[in-house]
């Protein structure tokens, strides 16, 4: 008669089938406090299964997982990996009495298969990140970061000091980076969407760039892994307006140096964006009240008109705001008219003067 080969289950005994993580290394390695995981299943007398004596023990096994890169799902998210054991082999705990009571047995995995699975997770190393330089420009009327120096990927700094030897990642702009709002000021938030090509690493805004911070990732467009970089040290410059041009200024002798509707005689240069208003008003005054020298001279005075600006709306500032022009007060029309005097009939005329 045969005595068949007793069957012996290597099987998750010392701990859980899952739960078996790493961070990314480069390789599919599983560390050895998972593998103390394994053992095999206690004897069924009912199956016939199982080591039914001490002497025989799971002496070796392969291990790792089904891949050395981190798993991710369709939406970037990291997810599980299979961690696999395989080549179980038995052997005699007393090898000295001459006997190999592992010969009595054939082991295999838990499900009846040459592969015991269970499931980890390798997680993403961390490369940091950081804006060089917080962006600065003038007034446009729009949010858009601009210049090569802002507006660029090379205004990311990128730490690679954490990647594993012979790894590279490269680390772009998904899309154009941008300010919170298009209004000039300081300490303006701004976001950096950036792309990189290495899903084994995840970017960490640097904790040595005070106010930065980066959101959530996931697949862009580009079909990249994707995440917002965002700081708090933005910067847009009021938009300078010069003066181009000052109107001759006229009016009526009122007996003041004031100037009439002051600011109508300002020309300022084409430089205000379509649809804004920037609200500019002046104070002005001639050099002196009179419209001409003399009562006995037909000639007006040429008279030098000194303009104080400001303007309402702060995306704007003036280069400078004085400004100096010409202009002439016209002599004052005068209606002269006599008294009216009432006589009698047959009274002598009155002289009027």
């Amino acid at each position: 008669g045969d005595i068949w080969r007793r069957l012996v289950y290597a099987d998750f005994v010392n701990g859980s089938s899952s739960g078996m993580d790493k961070v990314y290394d480069g390789g599919a390695a599983v560390a050895q406090a998972y593998r103390d995981r394994v053992g095999l299943a206690a004897a069924d007398t009912a199956a016939q299964t199982g080591i039914i004596d001490n002497d025989v023990q799971l002496s070796g096994f392969t291990s790792s997982y089904d891949s050395k890169d981190v798993n991710r799902d369709s939406n970037g998210r990291v997810i599980d990996r299979k961690v696999q054991f395989t080549g179980f082999t038995l052997e005699d705990k007393n090898k000295t009495d001459g006997s190999d009571d592992a010969a009595n047995y054939i082991v295999k995995a838990a499900d009846g298969t040459t592969t015991l699975t269970g499931t980890g997770t390798i997680s993403p190393r961390t490369i940091n990140v950081a804006v060089k330089d917080g962006p600065i420009k003038e007034y446009d009327g729009t949010t858009a970061v601009v210049g090569n120096t802002y507006a660029t990927a090379a205004n990311i700094n990128v730490d690679r000091t954490n990647l594993v030897a012979g790894d590279t990642i490269n680390v772009g702009l998904e899309s154009a980076p941008s300010y919170q709002n298009k209004n000039a000021g300081k300490g303006i938030t701004y976001t950096y969407d950036l792309n990189w090509d290495n899903g084994n690493y995840e970017l960490a805004a640097d904790k040595a760039a005070a106010g930065q911070s980066l959101s959530s990732e996931g697949f862009g467009q580009s079909g990249k892994l994707t995440a917002g970089l965002t700081g708090t040290d933005g910067v847009i410059t009021p938009r300078v307006l010069t003066v181009d041009a000052v109107k001759e200024a006229d009016k009526v002798y009122d007996g003041t140096t004031g100037v009439e509707n002051a600011a109508a005689n300002i020309v300022l240069n084409n430089r205000i964006i379509s649809g804004d208003t920037i609200g500019l008003s002046a104070d002005a005054a001639y050099d002196n009240a009179n419209a001409s020298g003399s009562e006995a001279s037909d000639t007006l005075l040429q008279h030098t008109v000194d303009y104080k600006l400001t303007l309402s709306n702060g995306n704007y500032q003036l280069s400078d705001d004085t400004a100096q022009g010409k202009g002439t007060i016209h002599r004052k029309g005068l209606d002269v008219v006599a008294d009216a005097v009432t006589v009698d009939a047959g009274d002598a005329l009155p002289v009027f003067r």
